[in-house]
């Protein structure tokens, strides 16, 4: 294996940093991890803003964004020109995307392919002549200078503003490590080059003062930079990992990975191993808990209940919301909302990775890193590290409806189903021409699924208008609905099965046996252990069915024409049995109780028996005489009996469902 990623990285920091570090000698365990590195150096709309998955970047050329490619991208800035700026950990260089122009450049640090290892070192300089050595956490000032925590060179570096593509941007070291300083790492506070970190990882820039605040990672303690480069602590006890809140100079950290102002008085830390999300009070010098109770997982709810598994990124919007990148080494790889108190992933599932873009909990992450708001835009940025890409996830809204017929005739109910992303939070319905319908069902325009019947015959347009706090949008469809008046009825929906009874080895074969000619047909199957084949799906008019697990199954068919609609529901009416079983009798689904009775009265329990069929009830005596009997249509599920009166002694009680019986003996006492 001739390199480690990122993940790998941060467990061995974990490892080490937990149980080695703090049990040895911790410059000795540091240098030994740098060795290693250098000889083998996670509901919202989620789409791939740059890079390919899979693909790791070896060219040394400008690109476009579409062709551009990353290696492991971890830190991520944007700069008040909305340029983007993205450090690569193992490909130890910054990269920058120009929206003016579309393209990607390779602004600092090695442009060679950085598989070989060897683009990884200490130089100041001017484009690609300068080094980095595992480049994470970025910040940019007011002046539109970018400041780099180069983690494994122990130092904060600089990078010059940006004034054109042609002109190089220069690297200079504003704290830490010079270029004749130790490379272990070490805590040191003092002026500019004379301070000294141990793989600081993150960097907060509070413009209007020009403080900047450091996640000074393996110190387990945050640092601070006044405008004038002088390093002090800010809060945490340097050499001494732990967890507890309190005033700023006793407080503990373990592993502070990321920083981010929420404002001038006010700084968020992520403690990765803690699991929590701390704040530091900048005014009273306090350290705090905003949410993680410690415990690894994945858990939403109250903050103070909620779980992480290894917070790395931060970033706040306008609105005060705090998103959180969570996950590493296969864990988590997800995106964490703190809002009033609760705790919500928005994006990706907890303990599943991929690549896969969509909403919400359908998306994948490989290694969520760092997080960054573009606050032009309101979208928030993530870097996807082992993916090697660049994810955005889209906060605004998208406006998005449908009905389940465009086709209705007059007096015909119809529901306006709202299907936009991105969580609205209102809704606006416009249909015009504006006469000719009402909003029924205690719905009007403002609801999201609001109920329309119209009244007069025409195409009718639909607007739907929706917005949350991040800004709004707009679907419009042209004359949507059509409505006649035509003779007739709404349908009056029916269904048969091949069989009740079956294996998951066998298909169910559903027929269609609703009247008033349904035009369209909506198949529903709970739970939902059920796989359409043979090329039907939920709106076929007659599917078919296999089911992955054994259990008893309700199937509901929704049949709609444009005279209206009609639903049907059988509730647990097929049952699938073990495989080389279905053919059991009733006698292992039918109960009889109490048994003896006392009291003459008998419960038949016929709960587990599939509805569908119908069931016919008797009891005899010992002489064979029937003393009761009843017929079924539908599945009661218990049936009592009442045998007071008559005769103590054995009564022989039968449930028949035109296929099998269900033979019990009871005892009146």
């Amino acid at each position: 294996m001739l390199r480690a990623s990122f993940s790998v990285l941060i467990l061995f920091i974990l490892v080490l940093h937990k149980y080695l570090l703090k049990a040895m000698m911790k410059k000795l365990a540091v240098l030994t991890f740098s060795i290693f590195i250098t000889l083998f150096a996670n509901a919202q709309t989620v789409t791939t803003f740059a890079g390919q998955a899979g693909s790791a970047s070896t060219g040394i050329s400008t690109v476009t964004l579409a062709n551009g490619k990353f290696n492991e991208p971890y830190g991520i800035v944007f700069d008040a020109s909305g340029r983007m700026y993205v450090s690569e950990q193992f490909g130890h260089r910054v990269l920058m995307y120009n929206p003016a122009d579309g393209n990607l450049y390779p602004r600092v640090g090695s442009t060679a392919d950085p598989a070989n290892g060897m683009n990884a070192n200490y130089i100041n300089g001017t484009g690609i002549n300068v080094r980095f050595n595992t480049p994470m956490g970025m910040a940019v000032n007011s002046n539109g200078d970018v400041f780099v925590a180069d983690m494994l060179n122990h130092s904060i570096r600089k990078i010059s503003k940006f004034t054109s593509a042609g002109s190089g941007q220069v690297v200079t070291t504003y704290a830490g490590e010079d270029q004749n300083g130790n490379s272990v790492g070490d805590y040191v506070n003092g002026q500019g080059t004379a301070a000294r970190f141990n793989s600081p990882t993150d960097i907060a820039i509070d413009e209007a003062s020009g403080v900047m605040y450091v996640a000074d990672a393996f110190n387990d303690c945050i640092r601070k930079i006044d405008a004038n480069g002088n390093v002090t602590l800010l809060a945490g006890t340097p050499g001494s990992f732990g967890f507890a809140d309190g005033a700023a100079a006793s407080a503990k950290f373990d592993l502070p990975i990321a920083v981010e102002l929420e404002s001038s008085t006010s700084l968020l830390v992520a403690d990765a191993n803690n699991r929590r999300i701390r704040r530091i009070d900048l005014t009273n010098l306090t350290v705090s808990t905003v949410a993680g109770n410690g415990s690894t997982g994945g858990t939403d709810g109250s903050a103070n209940a909620a779980t992480f598994s290894s917070p790395n990124g931060l970033a706040v919007d306008a609105f005060g919301n705090i998103y959180v990148a969570d996950g590493r080494n296969g864990q988590a790889n997800t995106i964490r909302k703190i809002s009033n108190g609760q705790v919500s992933t928005i994006a990706g599932k907890f303990n599943e990775s991929g690549t896969a873009d969509g909403q919400r909990e359908n998306a994948r992450f490989n290694f969520p890193g760092s997080l960054a708001f573009n606050a032009a835009k309101d979208e928030l940025y993530v870097t996807d590290v082992l993916n090697h890409t660049i994810r955005k996830i889209t906060l605004k809204p998208v406006a998005d409806f449908s009905t389940f017929s465009t086709t209705v005739n007059v007096n015909v109910e119809i529901t306006l189903e709202d299907k936009s992303k991105n969580t609205p939070t209102s809704y606006l319905w416009e249909i015009t021409p504006s006469t000719g319908f009402s909003f029924t069902g205690s719905t009007g325009n403002t609801s999201q699924n609001p109920k329309v019947t119209f009244t007069q015959t025409g195409t009718y347009t639909v607007k739907l208008t929706v917005g949350n706090v991040y800004g709004s949008d707009v679907k419009t469809v042209t004359n949507y609905i059509t409505v006649s008046n035509t003779g007739g009825n709404a349908p009056i929906a029916d269904f048969n099965v091949n069989r009740t009874k079956l294996s998951p080895s066998d298909t169910l074969v559903i027929t269609d046996a609703t009247t008033n000619n349904p035009t369209q047909w909506e198949w529903t199957v709970a739970p939902g252990n059920a796989q359409y084949v043979s090329g039907t799906t939920s709106t076929s008019q007659n599917p078919k069915l296999k089911f992955t697990q054994t259990g008893i199954y309700t199937i509901a068919l929704k049949a709609t024409n444009p005279l209206g609609n009609n639903t049907k529901t059988k509730a647990n009416y097929i049952y699938v049995f073990p495989l080389g079983i279905e053919t059991i009798t009733l006698d292992e689904l039918v109960n009889v109780y109490p048994n003896p009775t006392s009291t003459g009265k008998v419960t038949i329990d016929m709960g587990r028996v599939p509805v569908g069929n119908t069931l016919t009830v008797a009891v005899y005596d010992i002489n064979g005489k029937t003393v009761y009997t009843n017929t079924l249509q539908n599945n009661p599920g218990t049936l009592e009996v009442n045998l007071e009166g008559r005769a103590k002694g054995m009564y022989f009680v039968t449930v028949f469902d035109g296929y099998n019986k269900a033979s019990k003996t009871v005892v009146v006492e």
